[in-house]
């Protein structure tokens, strides 16, 4: 796709505002939320333009889009036995953008208009987007935006080298994508700027790393033939079965197929051994043995 600057883009912008046009006034409070219907959507998506999506879209939910025009008439073809839930909507209008290299970000103009803006996935740090605290993640996950919307997160960290825990993180985001991993040394603080979903799993991994015990340690093990959700799965069961149960392995899958491990010194050496003996390719002996790779 050819990338486009975004003051260019300006002059190409559509105010997608199915409800309300930004030249005009704002909209007046919406009125009260209603139940969902009992059933899902009955929504023929063999096709449809993504203008004629938005104005579904922001009917539902009351915000407003900011949308480069030559998305507009973008063909949706999406097929789902079941229908599409008003609520997931929203989720499947940020898959759509991120299969064409675009991301949203959300702006809430004022108490009564929130303005989502679609703007290239490379150059979307440079825009505003919703701050989340790490610990408020933690607790209900589900204060995060559903689907690939970008967000920005603070992490700070009680016990574990804000730095260090920096450099491991950031072998999992994708720059070009967005993605930004930034450590601030005076308050211990991680600064995160990644999609939600992963997001929420950099926070998750990093309150694993943030552990008391000063022979505590964590290693990245970059996986060659092994899916990470298969390899931390079956690792957990090894482990159990020789005792070792203060290892905590953790799944990474984002720009390459990694595992967290973290544990003791002697924890970590065994679980190493496990990996290589997981991490082979059907017909091939451990890592390092057998077929060259």
């Amino acid at each position: 796709m050819r990338a486009m600057g975004y003051g260019a883009a300006l002059t190409a912008l559509a105010a997608v505002a199915i409800g309300a046009v930004l030249a005009q006034e704002p909209l007046p409070p919406g009125p009260a939320p209603q139940a969902e219907p009992a059933g899902p959507l009955s929504l023929d998506l063999d096709g449809m333009p993504l203008g004629d999506f938005l104005k579904r879209l922001s009917a539902e939910t009351r915000k407003v889009f900011l949308v480069p025009d030559r998305l507009l008439e973008l063909k949706i073809y999406a097929k789902s036995p079941r229908g599409v839930a008003p609520k997931d909507l929203y989720a499947l209008f940020l898959s759509i953008l991120d299969l064409q290299g675009f991301a949203a970000t959300t702006v809430r103009a004022s108490p009564d208009l929130e303005v989502v803006k679609v703007v290239e996935s490379g150059a979307v740090r440079r825009h505003p987007t919703r701050i989340f605290d790490a610990e408020e993640i933690l607790r209900d996950p589900s204060v995060l935006p559903r689907g690939e919307e970008m967000v920005t997160v603070t992490c700070r960290l009680r016990h574990a080298n804000v730095r260090e825990v920096a450099e491991a993180l950031s072998a999992f985001v994708d720059p070009n994508q967005g993605g930004q991993v930034g450590a601030i040394e005076s308050t211990n603080t991680l600064l995160l700027a990644d999609f939600a979903p992963n997001a929420e799993r950099l926070v998750r991994v990093a309150s694993r790393m943030d552990l008391p015990h000063p022979e505590t340690e964590w290693e990245v093990v970059p996986l060659a033939a092994i899916a990470p959700d298969a390899a931390a799965a079956e690792l957990r069961k090894r482990l159990l079965a020789v005792g070792r149960t203060r290892v905590a392995a953790i799944p990474i899958a984002t720009t390459g197929n990694s595992i967290v491990l973290v544990g003791r010194r002697d924890d970590l050496a065994a679980a190493r051994g496990l990996v290589r003996e997981l991490d082979v390719r059907p017909g091939a002996g451990p890592r390092g043995e057998g077929r060259p790779r």
